[in-house]
């Protein structure tokens, strides 16, 4: 009789949202406080996007980047003087998460731990945050610390001009 495990796999992968899942809201709102934005005018000018590329004949395009063209118009416009990615990740310690959290990512690993036969079979709980918000956010946040990896919109410090392979 064969010792090899029933299952081929061991890890058990629990994949997230962010906003308004493990947070109530929208994680901007640091960023906004930050810099004294009105969050209510900076999402009604993002939902206008939609309108204003259309009529420009823009007509594919993703509504879930809005929000992200509209931070870097902000960035050129100097309203966000100074915004990095160390600065991304020290608000994401600001963000309220909903009750339970972070604790709850412990005790389901915790959980699946203990239980002999999972034990028995080296089962592990990993977490993933999968999210189309700012990823230096997510990774400050108390979640960041505890998910296995975090996916989201990366904001870039810098842009190579072009020519930059040949002058390095």
């Amino acid at each position: 009789m064969s010792t090899q495990s029933l299952y081929l796999q061991n890890k058990i992968a629990v994949i997230w949202d962010f906003d308004k899942t493990l947070i109530p809201g929208y994680m901007q709102a640091p960023l906004f406080a930050h810099f004294g934005i009105d969050e209510g005018t900076f999402w009604r000018e993002t939902k206008g996007y939609e309108a204003f590329f259309k009529r420009r004949g823009l007509e594919l395009f993703s509504t879930d980047s809005y929000y992200l063209i509209h931070i870097l118009s902000y960035v050129r416009a100097g309203k966000f003087r100074g915004l990095n990615n160390t600065l991304l990740r020290e608000l994401g310690k600001d963000l309220r998460l909903f009750p339970g959290l972070p604790d709850f990512f412990d005790v389901v690993k915790r959980q699946i731990h203990e239980e002999r036969r999972f034990r028995r079979q080296d089962i592990e709980v990993e977490h993933y945050i999968v999210s189309n918000g700012l990823r230096q956010m997510i990774v400050g946040s108390p979640m960041g610390l505890l998910a296995t990896e975090v996916w989201g919109c990366e904001f870039v410090e810098e842009v190579p001009e072009p020519g930059y392979l040949e002058k390095q």
